[in-house]
């Protein structure tokens, strides 16, 4: 069977010259494995989230100095009645209050300043930072209805409706959040490269703050005078979140679950160890599309060791696995390294790089799947995978598993394959795949799904 297909490929690419492939629209939402992959295909990727999509308010950016965290004052602001969201000033002093008071080991002093602008995104929030200006938080507040509920930006888009006073204190947390990743990881300059793991690391952060404070306001909702009103908000905006990393797929949902983990690990002091080991300058140069740093998401420690200054050997074993995936010569130490950092990544890790190499679309609601941008614009990462597959018979059986589903699955085909004909990112599967650990049902299946691929074209 396998002279046979390889028989068919070289037809195919003969009939057909060269045909240059750029990843198009498609891909399957990652819990819609189905039970012929076995259970672990089932597997959702860890919980995901949206960004809190936060955009500005009416009026040219205007700042007022920073406020003191004081206990009055961001008594008095949580406390005050009606749905009113507060000043600047009162918005800040709470939310810095709130932060010190749930997450003592996060919270720095640093200086941030708060403004109003006006945004064609929407109603939400914005951090920016510059060596010159420091950290800013521009807030865009919403237009209230007649009940004085306003549309959040958090959770799933036109959902969820609470006061102005809940969503715009819990937007105030989440980017205070961002200034506390930078101040933290030593952000020196302003710009940084688009779909950076940066982007993943300080998004997860903030989320997770968020939803930490939220949860210490509604333990302590008698405490802090909080009305009825007030606590139920706090539970739909933890609620929407939640929906949200469950949902979605992008840098927010990437990562939650590392602050998540280490939240329930060690509490915020696992956190603020995790995070004074990140350092800007890698993360920076670090792109979500890099294989490796897929794969050392399956963990804190993974992570921490590629994106920071965390176990130096773990770091050592995970460039091997790097210069394994961009197709170097290793000797065998270096080999023996990179199958190291395979099997440090765990199931997950493992799990988490082979659906971004193979099954690499996102669902994006309306029965719309797209390649993301930063698949797309980046090298195909099906070719890493099976590169680093060589490496770990863990990982090569579940690149089997999941071909083998998308064998056998409707559409499953063109879920991986993802345009019709024998482009680049077909070869190179069908190629690589004569050396995964098939039983010899699934490599019939797989091959008699070729086939049929190849005959529909």
């Amino acid at each position: 069977m396998k002279s046979l297909v390889l028989a068919l490929l070289a037809w195919s690419c003969a009939a057909r010259a060269q045909v240059a492939v750029e990843a198009p629209r498609a891909q399957v939402a990652v819990d819609a494995l189905t039970p012929a992959a076995g259970a672990a295909a089932t597997a959702a990727l860890p919980a995901p989230s949206i960004p809190l999509a936060l955009p500005p308010p009416a009026s040219a950016v205007s700042f007022v100095p920073s406020a003191a965290p004081t206990t009055a004052h961001a008594a008095a602001v949580l406390a005050a009645p009606g749905p009113a969201a507060p000043d600047l000033k009162g918005l800040e002093a709470v939310t810095r209050a709130l932060i010190a008071r749930y997450l003592p080991e996060l919270y720095r002093p640093i200086a941030v300043r708060y403004g109003y602008e006006e945004s064609n995104l929407g109603p939400g929030g914005g951090h920016t930072f510059t060596p010159e200006s420091g950290h800013e938080i521009t807030l865009t507040p919403a237009e209230p209805d007649p009940d004085g509920l306003v549309l959040s930006a958090i959770g799933p888009p036109g959902e969820t409706r609470v006061q102005p006073k809940i969503e715009q204190i819990v937007t105030s947390v989440h980017e205070f959040a961002h200034a506390l990743f930078d101040d933290a990881i030593g952000r020196r300059d302003a710009a940084r490269p688009r779909d950076s793991s940066y982007d993943a690391m300080t998004e997860g952060f903030a989320v997770q703050c968020e939803r930490l404070v939220l949860r210490g306001m509604l333990r302590d909702a008698a405490e802090l005078g909080l009305s009825e009103r007030d606590a139920a908000d706090a539970r739909r905006l933890l609620d929407a979140r939640l929906r949200w990393l469950k949902s979605e797929d992008n840098a927010y949902a990437e990562g939650t679950p590392i602050w998540h983990e280490l939240h329930e690990r060690g509490g915020a002091a696992a956190m603020a160890a995790f995070l004074a080991s990140l350092r800007a300058e890698r993360m920076t140069a670090v792109m979500r599309a890099d294989p490796i740093y897929q794969l050392s998401l399956g963990s804190p420690q993974t992570a921490g060791a590629y994106l920071g200054e965390g176990n130096p050997r773990l770091r050592s074993d995970l460039e091997s696995a790097a210069a394994a995936a961009a197709g170097r010569e290793l000797s065998p130490d270096a080999r023996a390294a990179g199958a190291r950092a395979l099997e440090a990544a765990g199931p997950r890790g493992r799990e988490w790089l082979a659906r971004r190499a193979l099954l690499r679309e996102v669902d994006v609601g309306d029965g719309l799947r797209v390649v993301p941008a930063f698949l797309r614009r980046a090298p195909d990462a099906s070719e890493a995978l099976f590169r680093l597959a060589a490496l770990s018979p863990a990982l090569a059986g579940r690149a089997a598993e999941i071909l083998s589903w998308a064998a056998s699955a409707p559409d499953g085909m063109r879920r991986v394959f993802e345009e019709p004909g024998p482009g680049r990112r077909f070869m190179s599967i069908v190629a690589a795949a004569e050396s995964l650990p098939w039983t010899a049902e699934a490599k019939r299946v797989w091959d008699a799904a070729v086939m049929r691929w190849i005959a529909a074209k």
